[in-house]
């Protein structure tokens, strides 16, 4: 089942784009930092040009299934910036709720990689 209210904080954080609504994970920072292909200040700006550009309905929210997050997160949020750079399909990026306060909610980018198929 959807929760629209947490999905309307998530949506809330990217357009406001405060950066300290929309954090990186410190490893997922790590990791697309060393692969070099992008910056992670380069992709929040992009993600929150996106979603402004777009609206929420850009911003999918998904059922958390992996064993790993599920009794942590109730879901995960998705938006594939398209067009990003020379990526042919975009660039997804994942990210959770991590403060649901109503003025000022909080995401933290967890993933990014290309867009696949």
């Amino acid at each position: 089942m959807a929760n629209p209210e947490e999905q309307a904080l998530v949506v809330k954080a990217l357009l406001e784009g405060l950066s300290n609504a929309v954090e990186w994970n410190a490893r997922a920072a790590d990791r697309i930092t060393s692969a070099g292909e992008f910056t992670p200040d380069h992709v929040r700006r992009r993600l929150i040009e996106h979603v402004r550009r777009y609206g929420g309905d850009c911003v999918r929210q998904r059922r958390e299934r992996r064993e790993r997050w599920r009794d942590h997160f109730d879901y995960v949020y998705e938006v594939v910036i398209v067009p990003y750079e020379d990526l042919k399909r975009g660039l997804y990026v994942e990210m959770r709720l991590v403060d649901d306060d109503p003025d000022v909610p909080e995401v933290e980018i967890v993933n990014t990689h290309p867009q696949l198929g």
